[in-house]
């Protein structure tokens, strides 16, 4: 049985963030003054938008691209890389400016290509992904096809058409299925899901800063000019197989903060980082869809 239609995001239920205090926080200046450590999980698809569906390449893709919107912390979707994204009377279709000082981190601009070529390259090759595109035109129930509905007006405008009226249009942009890809990948879709290159505020600190099982690097993306730039050296992904173990290590002061808590820890976390724990809770969804079909 193929779980073609299987895909994880992030789990609804409470966030959960423990700084150590030797981990420091970024001032209100915003200057750098330190490379962050975290807890991740080495990726199990090759680092594209359109391969990972899975929390430990997802997490290196949210600092390593930007897309048409962004969130608040509130879940509202603001512009990013788009200047605009106005839709037609009855919302089918919509056109997307985007700002024309945009670069990725090899320092090419990101136009409106990069966006259409990404996204037809995720359903054309059925990526993991796809789904998130079954309601554009051209696109199957699967999302998988070409995506016909999307037209480039000049280098950074486009327009997309969808099956349906769809009036949240806008507030799906966000998800990082949605970035664009760099010519460089493009072109070599295998070199780009092992050596990433992005347009979001971060970048791989070198070319081997992928180290695997191990850990995964990143530097601030100096051609980065939204509204999102980094606030520190770098943020370091460490590799760990438990959340115990992360636990463990962030008591140790062998890292900076953690994105969850471990069940054997949440009796006790508030009060072993008292003042440095934070609980609240976010929006997110968990599924795993059952095929009605065999290959």
């Amino acid at each position: 049985m193929n779980l073609k239609k299987a895909w994880l995001v992030i789990p609804a239920a409470a966030a959960l963030a423990l700084t150590a205090c030797a981990g420091g926080g970024t001032s209100s200046s915003g200057s750098a003054d330190k490379v962050v450590t975290t807890n991740g999980t080495e990726p199990q698809n090759p680092l594209l938008p359109g391969l990972t569906n899975e929390n430990g390449g997802g997490k290196i893709l949210t600092v390593l691209f930007s897309q048409l919107v962004r969130y608040e912390t509130d879940g509202t979707a603001v512009l990013d890389v788009a200047e605009s994204i106005e839709p037609n009377e009855d919302a089918s279709e919509w056109t997307i400016k985007l700002h024309n000082d945009r670069k990725f981190s090899d320092g090419t601009p990101v136009q409106a290509h990069n966006f259409i070529k990404a996204w037809n390259l995720i359903t054309s090759k059925k990526q993991q992904q796809a789904a998130f595109f079954s309601f554009f035109e051209g696109t199957d129930d699967e999302g998988n096809g070409e995506i016909t509905g999307l037209t480039e007006i000049d280098d950074y405008t486009f327009t997309a058409k969808l099956k349906n009226p769809t009036s949240d249009f806008m507030s799906r942009l966000g998800y990082v299925a949605y970035a664009p890809l760099p010519d460089s990948t493009l072109e070599n879709p295998e070199a780009g899901g092992q050596a990433p290159v992005g347009n979001g505020p971060y970048k791989m600190a070198s070319a081997d800063a992928w180290e695997h099982y191990t850990k995964f690097t990143t530097v601030p993306n100096e051609h980065y000019v939204g509204d999102s730039k980094a606030q520190n050296d770098g943020v370091t992904f460490v590799f760990y197989n438990s959340m115990d173990a992360a636990y463990n290590d962030l008591k140790a002061g062998n890292v900076d903060v953690l994105d969850a808590v471990p069940s054997s820890a949440m009796a006790s976390y508030q009060q072993t980082f008292a003042g440095t724990s934070v609980n609240e809770p976010y929006a997110g969804i968990m599924t795993l869809t059952i095929p009605q079909y065999l290959d």
